[in-house]
Protein backbone atom coordinates (compact mmCIF):
# COMPACT_ATOMS: atom_id res chain seq x y z
CA UNK A 1 0.00 0.00 0.00
CA UNK A 2 1.52 3.32 -1.07
CA UNK A 3 2.15 5.91 1.65
CA UNK A 4 -0.02 8.57 -0.02
CA UNK A 5 -2.93 6.12 -0.40
CA UNK A 6 -2.55 5.05 3.23
CA UNK A 7 -2.67 8.66 4.36
CA UNK A 8 -5.87 9.21 2.40
CA UNK A 9 -7.42 6.07 3.94
CA UNK A 10 -6.47 7.23 7.46
CA UNK A 11 -7.98 10.65 6.74
CA UNK A 12 -11.20 9.04 5.48
CA UNK A 13 -11.38 6.82 8.57
CA UNK A 14 -11.08 9.90 10.80
CA UNK A 15 -13.70 11.67 8.72
CA UNK A 16 -16.06 8.73 9.25
CA UNK A 17 -15.37 8.54 12.99
CA UNK A 18 -13.36 11.38 14.57
CA UNK A 19 -13.41 9.57 17.94
CA UNK A 20 -11.84 6.32 16.71
CA UNK A 21 -8.61 5.35 18.48
CA UNK A 22 -5.41 4.72 16.57
CA UNK A 23 -5.77 1.00 17.32
CA UNK A 24 -9.31 0.97 15.94
CA UNK A 25 -8.23 2.78 12.78
CA UNK A 26 -5.30 0.38 12.35
CA UNK A 27 -7.51 -2.67 12.76
CA UNK A 28 -10.08 -1.33 10.30
CA UNK A 29 -7.42 -0.63 7.66
CA UNK A 30 -5.19 -3.61 8.38
CA UNK A 31 -2.13 -1.54 9.32
CA UNK A 32 -0.05 -1.19 12.49
CA UNK A 33 -0.86 1.48 15.11
CA UNK A 34 2.56 3.23 14.68
CA UNK A 35 1.75 3.59 10.97
CA UNK A 36 -1.57 5.20 11.87
CA UNK A 37 0.21 7.55 14.30
CA UNK A 38 2.74 8.51 11.61
CA UNK A 39 0.02 9.48 9.12
CA UNK A 40 -2.03 11.33 11.75
CA UNK A 41 1.02 13.46 12.56
CA UNK A 42 1.48 14.21 8.85
CA UNK A 43 -2.18 15.20 8.53
CA UNK A 44 -1.85 17.50 11.56
CA UNK A 45 1.28 19.13 10.10
CA UNK A 46 -0.60 19.74 6.86
CA UNK A 47 -3.43 21.40 8.78
CA UNK A 48 -5.96 18.82 7.59
CA UNK A 49 -6.90 17.73 11.12
CA UNK A 50 -6.77 19.71 14.32
CA UNK A 51 -5.67 17.93 17.52
CA UNK A 52 -7.89 15.62 19.57
CA UNK A 53 -10.41 14.16 18.76
CA UNK A 54 -8.94 14.63 15.32
CA UNK A 55 -11.28 17.50 14.53
CA UNK A 56 -11.32 17.98 10.78
CA UNK A 57 -10.23 21.39 9.55
CA UNK A 58 -13.35 23.01 8.11
CA UNK A 59 -12.42 24.76 4.90
CA UNK A 60 -13.31 28.41 5.33
CA UNK A 61 -12.04 31.76 4.18
CA UNK A 62 -9.51 32.58 1.48
CA UNK A 63 -5.73 32.43 1.89
CA UNK A 64 -4.02 35.34 0.10
CA UNK A 65 -0.33 34.83 -0.62
CA UNK A 66 2.04 37.48 -1.94
CA UNK A 67 2.81 41.15 -1.66
CA UNK A 68 2.00 43.73 0.96
CA UNK A 69 3.51 47.17 0.57
CA UNK A 70 3.35 50.83 1.42
CA UNK A 71 1.76 52.70 -1.49
CA UNK A 72 2.86 56.25 -2.29
CA UNK A 73 0.38 57.91 -4.64
CA UNK A 74 1.36 61.17 -6.35
CA UNK A 75 -1.59 62.87 -8.04
CA UNK A 76 -0.47 65.29 -10.79
CA UNK A 77 -2.15 68.71 -10.88
CA UNK A 78 -1.62 68.87 -14.67
CA UNK A 79 -0.55 66.41 -17.38
CA UNK A 80 3.06 65.41 -16.83
CA UNK A 81 5.81 67.47 -18.44
CA UNK A 82 9.10 65.63 -18.83
CA UNK A 83 12.51 67.06 -17.86
CA UNK A 84 11.08 69.43 -15.25
CA UNK A 85 9.35 69.43 -11.87
CA UNK A 86 5.63 68.62 -11.75
CA UNK A 87 3.25 69.72 -8.99
CA UNK A 88 1.41 66.94 -7.18
CA UNK A 89 -0.48 66.05 -4.05
CA UNK A 90 0.54 62.84 -2.32
CA UNK A 91 -1.02 60.21 -0.14
CA UNK A 92 0.20 57.08 1.65
CA UNK A 93 -1.77 53.90 2.02
CA UNK A 94 -1.45 50.14 2.41
CA UNK A 95 -0.98 48.19 -0.79
CA UNK A 96 0.39 45.10 -2.46
CA UNK A 97 -1.71 42.80 -4.63
CA UNK A 98 -2.31 40.01 -2.09
CA UNK A 99 -2.94 42.50 0.69
CA UNK A 100 -5.37 44.56 -1.42
CA UNK A 101 -7.31 41.45 -2.36
CA UNK A 102 -7.37 40.37 1.29
CA UNK A 103 -8.62 43.76 2.50
CA UNK A 104 -11.37 43.87 -0.09
CA UNK A 105 -12.43 40.33 0.86
CA UNK A 106 -12.47 41.29 4.54
CA UNK A 107 -14.72 44.26 3.72
CA UNK A 108 -16.99 41.78 1.93
CA UNK A 109 -17.14 39.73 5.15
CA UNK A 110 -15.01 36.86 3.86
CA UNK A 111 -12.38 35.54 6.28
CA UNK A 112 -9.03 36.44 4.72
CA UNK A 113 -5.64 35.04 5.76
CA UNK A 114 -2.69 37.10 4.51
CA UNK A 115 0.60 35.27 3.98
CA UNK A 116 3.36 37.77 3.30
CA UNK A 117 6.39 39.46 4.83
CA UNK A 118 7.62 42.91 5.77
CA UNK A 119 10.96 44.35 6.76
CA UNK A 120 12.10 44.94 10.33
CA UNK A 121 11.43 48.66 10.02
CA UNK A 122 8.96 51.43 10.80
CA UNK A 123 7.08 50.92 7.53
CA UNK A 124 6.63 47.22 8.25
CA UNK A 125 5.27 47.82 11.75
CA UNK A 126 2.86 50.45 10.42
CA UNK A 127 1.72 48.13 7.62
CA UNK A 128 0.94 45.27 10.01
CA UNK A 129 -0.90 47.60 12.40
CA UNK A 130 -3.06 49.00 9.61
CA UNK A 131 -3.73 45.54 8.21
CA UNK A 132 -4.95 44.23 11.56
CA UNK A 133 -7.52 47.03 11.69
CA UNK A 134 -9.26 45.58 8.61
CA UNK A 135 -9.98 42.18 10.23
CA UNK A 136 -7.45 40.41 8.01
CA UNK A 137 -5.78 37.48 9.78
CA UNK A 138 -2.10 38.49 10.10
CA UNK A 139 -0.71 35.43 11.92
CA UNK A 140 1.17 34.29 8.80
CA UNK A 141 3.02 37.58 8.14
CA UNK A 142 6.74 37.13 8.79
CA UNK A 143 9.50 39.69 9.49
CA UNK A 144 12.49 39.73 7.14
CA UNK A 145 15.58 41.30 8.69
CA UNK A 146 17.58 41.40 5.44
CA UNK A 147 15.36 43.58 3.23
CA UNK A 148 13.18 46.67 3.79
CA UNK A 149 9.41 46.69 3.57
CA UNK A 150 8.18 46.88 -0.02
CA UNK A 151 7.20 50.28 -1.38
CA UNK A 152 5.16 51.03 -4.51
CA UNK A 153 5.04 54.53 -5.99
CA UNK A 154 2.39 55.56 -8.52
CA UNK A 155 2.23 58.80 -10.50
CA UNK A 156 -1.37 59.48 -11.49
CA UNK A 157 -2.42 61.78 -14.34
CA UNK A 158 -5.24 64.32 -13.78
CA UNK A 159 -7.66 62.03 -15.66
CA UNK A 160 -6.97 59.22 -13.19
CA UNK A 161 -4.81 57.13 -15.51
CA UNK A 162 -1.49 55.71 -14.37
CA UNK A 163 1.46 57.65 -15.84
CA UNK A 164 4.11 55.50 -14.18
CA UNK A 165 4.46 52.98 -11.39
CA UNK A 166 7.75 52.01 -9.74
CA UNK A 167 8.35 49.60 -6.92
CA UNK A 168 10.94 48.10 -4.59
CA UNK A 169 9.75 44.53 -4.06
CA UNK A 170 13.09 42.80 -3.41
CA UNK A 171 11.81 41.38 -0.13
CA UNK A 172 9.44 39.02 -1.95
CA UNK A 173 12.28 37.40 -3.89
CA UNK A 174 13.10 35.83 -0.52
CA UNK A 175 9.73 34.10 -0.31
CA UNK A 176 10.62 30.54 -1.32
CA UNK A 177 9.08 27.09 -1.03
CA UNK A 178 10.07 26.95 2.65
CA UNK A 179 7.68 29.85 3.30
CA UNK A 180 4.77 27.80 1.91
CA UNK A 181 5.72 24.67 3.84
CA UNK A 182 6.05 26.61 7.10
CA UNK A 183 2.71 28.37 6.70
CA UNK A 184 0.80 25.48 5.14
CA UNK A 185 -1.62 25.09 8.04
CA UNK A 186 -2.98 28.57 7.25
CA UNK A 187 -3.48 27.56 3.62
CA UNK A 188 -4.85 24.03 4.06
CA UNK A 189 -7.85 25.23 6.07
CA UNK A 190 -9.03 27.64 3.38
CA UNK A 191 -11.85 27.11 0.92
CA UNK A 192 -9.93 28.98 -1.81
CA UNK A 193 -6.32 30.05 -2.27
CA UNK A 194 -5.17 33.22 -4.03
CA UNK A 195 -1.55 33.90 -4.91
CA UNK A 196 0.10 36.73 -6.84
CA UNK A 197 3.38 36.35 -8.74
CA UNK A 198 5.45 38.63 -6.52
CA UNK A 199 7.11 35.66 -4.82
CA UNK A 200 9.96 33.60 -6.25
CA UNK A 201 9.52 31.02 -9.03
CA UNK A 202 10.20 28.40 -6.38
CA UNK A 203 7.31 29.63 -4.22
CA UNK A 204 4.93 29.75 -7.20
CA UNK A 205 5.85 26.21 -8.25
CA UNK A 206 5.36 24.94 -4.70
CA UNK A 207 1.96 26.55 -4.10
CA UNK A 208 0.70 25.16 -7.41
CA UNK A 209 1.92 21.65 -6.59
CA UNK A 210 0.67 21.54 -2.99
CA UNK A 211 -2.72 23.08 -3.79
CA UNK A 212 -3.16 20.56 -6.57
CA UNK A 213 -2.19 17.66 -4.29
CA UNK A 214 -4.86 18.63 -1.76
CA UNK A 215 -7.54 19.67 -4.27
CA UNK A 216 -7.48 23.29 -3.09
CA UNK A 217 -8.81 25.64 -5.78
CA UNK A 218 -5.89 27.99 -6.56
CA UNK A 219 -6.44 31.34 -8.25
CA UNK A 220 -3.44 33.38 -9.40
CA UNK A 221 -2.81 36.90 -10.64
CA UNK A 222 -0.06 37.54 -13.20
CA UNK A 223 0.55 41.04 -11.67
CA UNK A 224 2.79 42.47 -14.45
CA UNK A 225 4.60 41.49 -17.64
CA UNK A 226 7.89 41.13 -15.73
CA UNK A 227 6.38 38.91 -13.03
CA UNK A 228 3.96 36.96 -15.21
CA UNK A 229 6.86 35.03 -16.74
CA UNK A 230 7.58 33.53 -13.31
CA UNK A 231 4.66 31.21 -13.94
CA UNK A 232 5.72 27.72 -15.06
CA UNK A 233 5.37 26.59 -18.66
CA UNK A 234 2.56 24.25 -17.64
CA UNK A 235 -0.33 25.99 -15.88
CA UNK A 236 -1.84 22.70 -14.74
CA UNK A 237 -2.92 22.99 -11.12
CA UNK A 238 -4.09 26.62 -11.49
CA UNK A 239 -7.85 26.72 -11.07
CA UNK A 240 -8.15 30.29 -12.33
CA UNK A 241 -5.66 32.79 -13.78
CA UNK A 242 -6.23 36.55 -13.80
CA UNK A 243 -4.20 38.53 -16.33
CA UNK A 244 -4.49 41.39 -18.80
CA UNK A 245 -3.64 41.45 -22.51
CA UNK A 246 0.02 42.39 -22.02
CA UNK A 247 0.56 39.83 -19.28
CA UNK A 248 -1.03 37.09 -21.39
CA UNK A 249 1.27 38.01 -24.28
CA UNK A 250 4.29 37.79 -21.95
CA UNK A 251 3.27 34.38 -20.58
CA UNK A 252 2.69 32.98 -24.06
CA UNK A 253 5.40 34.89 -25.98
CA UNK A 254 2.69 35.91 -28.45
CA UNK A 255 2.12 39.28 -30.11
CA UNK A 256 -1.58 38.99 -30.88
CA UNK A 257 -3.93 41.29 -29.00
CA UNK A 258 -7.03 39.21 -29.76
CA UNK A 259 -8.50 38.08 -26.40
CA UNK A 260 -10.08 34.91 -27.80
CA UNK A 261 -6.77 33.62 -29.13
CA UNK A 262 -4.90 34.47 -25.93
CA UNK A 263 -7.36 32.82 -23.54
CA UNK A 264 -7.55 29.68 -25.67
CA UNK A 265 -3.76 29.41 -25.68
CA UNK A 266 -3.67 29.82 -21.88
CA UNK A 267 -6.28 27.08 -21.47
CA UNK A 268 -4.12 24.80 -23.60
CA UNK A 269 -1.28 25.41 -21.13
CA UNK A 270 -3.38 23.69 -18.46
CA UNK A 271 -5.23 26.36 -16.43
CA UNK A 272 -8.90 25.49 -15.80
CA UNK A 273 -10.24 29.04 -16.06
CA UNK A 274 -8.87 32.27 -17.51
CA UNK A 275 -10.04 35.78 -16.58
CA UNK A 276 -8.55 38.14 -19.17
CA UNK A 277 -9.10 41.80 -18.33
CA UNK A 278 -8.97 44.48 -21.00
CA UNK A 279 -9.69 47.78 -19.23
CA UNK A 280 -12.84 49.50 -20.42
CA UNK A 281 -13.54 46.60 -22.78
CA UNK A 282 -14.37 44.27 -19.91
CA UNK A 283 -13.38 40.69 -19.08
CA UNK A 284 -13.06 37.55 -21.19
CA UNK A 285 -13.82 34.31 -19.32
CA UNK A 286 -12.51 31.07 -20.74
CA UNK A 287 -12.98 27.48 -19.60
CA UNK A 288 -13.15 24.16 -21.37
CA UNK A 289 -16.81 24.54 -22.33
CA UNK A 290 -16.34 27.89 -24.02
CA UNK A 291 -15.38 31.57 -23.98
CA UNK A 292 -17.63 34.41 -22.88
CA UNK A 293 -17.23 38.18 -22.64
CA UNK A 294 -18.62 40.53 -20.03
CA UNK A 295 -18.39 44.21 -21.02
CA UNK A 296 -17.53 46.87 -18.46
CA UNK A 297 -20.04 49.73 -18.16
CA UNK A 298 -18.49 53.19 -18.37
CA UNK A 299 -17.89 55.09 -15.15
CA UNK A 300 -15.96 58.17 -13.96
CA UNK A 301 -12.31 57.47 -13.12
CA UNK A 302 -10.65 59.10 -10.12
CA UNK A 303 -7.81 56.65 -9.52
CA UNK A 304 -6.91 53.41 -11.30
CA UNK A 305 -4.78 52.08 -8.44
CA UNK A 306 -6.34 49.01 -6.87
CA UNK A 307 -9.11 48.53 -9.42
CA UNK A 308 -7.64 45.28 -10.75
CA UNK A 309 -7.24 43.92 -7.23
CA UNK A 310 -10.84 44.85 -6.45
CA UNK A 311 -12.00 42.99 -9.56
CA UNK A 312 -10.16 39.89 -8.37
CA UNK A 313 -11.59 40.19 -4.85
CA UNK A 314 -15.14 40.70 -6.11
CA UNK A 315 -14.84 37.73 -8.45
CA UNK A 316 -13.41 35.52 -5.69
CA UNK A 317 -16.21 36.66 -3.39
CA UNK A 318 -18.73 35.44 -5.95
CA UNK A 319 -16.92 32.13 -6.48
CA UNK A 320 -16.60 31.65 -2.71
CA UNK A 321 -20.36 32.08 -2.40
CA UNK A 322 -21.10 29.68 -5.28
CA UNK A 323 -22.24 32.28 -7.81
CA UNK A 324 -22.37 31.29 -11.44
CA UNK A 325 -19.02 32.21 -12.98
CA UNK A 326 -20.41 35.04 -15.12
CA UNK A 327 -22.21 36.48 -12.09
CA UNK A 328 -19.02 36.27 -10.04
CA UNK A 329 -17.11 38.24 -12.68
CA UNK A 330 -19.95 40.77 -12.92
CA UNK A 331 -19.58 41.25 -9.16
CA UNK A 332 -15.86 41.74 -9.67
CA UNK A 333 -16.44 44.39 -12.33
CA UNK A 334 -18.78 46.25 -9.98
CA UNK A 335 -16.12 46.15 -7.27
CA UNK A 336 -13.56 47.54 -9.71
CA UNK A 337 -15.88 50.38 -10.74
CA UNK A 338 -16.45 51.38 -7.12
CA UNK A 339 -12.67 51.48 -6.62
CA UNK A 340 -12.07 53.47 -9.82
CA UNK A 341 -14.30 56.23 -8.43
CA UNK A 342 -12.48 56.41 -5.09
CA UNK A 343 -9.20 58.12 -4.22
CA UNK A 344 -8.24 55.07 -2.15
CA UNK A 345 -6.88 51.85 -3.67
CA UNK A 346 -9.17 49.92 -1.28
CA UNK A 347 -12.58 51.55 -1.18
CA UNK A 348 -14.62 51.31 2.01
CA UNK A 349 -17.69 51.37 -0.24
CA UNK A 350 -16.89 48.00 -1.84
CA UNK A 351 -19.31 46.19 0.48
CA UNK A 352 -22.20 47.80 -1.40
CA UNK A 353 -21.81 45.07 -4.04
CA UNK A 354 -23.12 42.55 -1.51
CA UNK A 355 -26.59 44.02 -1.63
CA UNK A 356 -26.56 44.76 -5.37
CA UNK A 357 -28.69 42.60 -7.64
CA UNK A 358 -26.22 40.74 -9.87
CA UNK A 359 -29.05 39.40 -12.00
CA UNK A 360 -29.95 42.81 -13.37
Amino acid sequence: MKSKNTEQLVFQAIRDNPYATQNEIGQALGIARPTVAFHIERLQNKGMILGRAYVLNKNSGIACIGAMAVDQIFQLDDPVVLDTSNLTTRAYSCGGVARNVAENLARLHVKAHLLSQVGDDTEGKWLIEQTRKTSICTNAISINTQYPTAIYTAIIEPDGSLHMGISDMQIFNEMHSSFIHKQWKHIAGSKLVFCDTNGSRDLIKTIIERSNEQDLPLYMDAVSTKKAIRLPQSLKGIHGLFCNILEAQAILSMNTDKPEILVQALLERGAKKIFLTHGKHGVWIAQQDGISHIPAPTCPVVNVSGAGDALIAGTLYGIYNDYKLEDAVTTGIKAAQITLQDVAANSIKINTIISSDISE
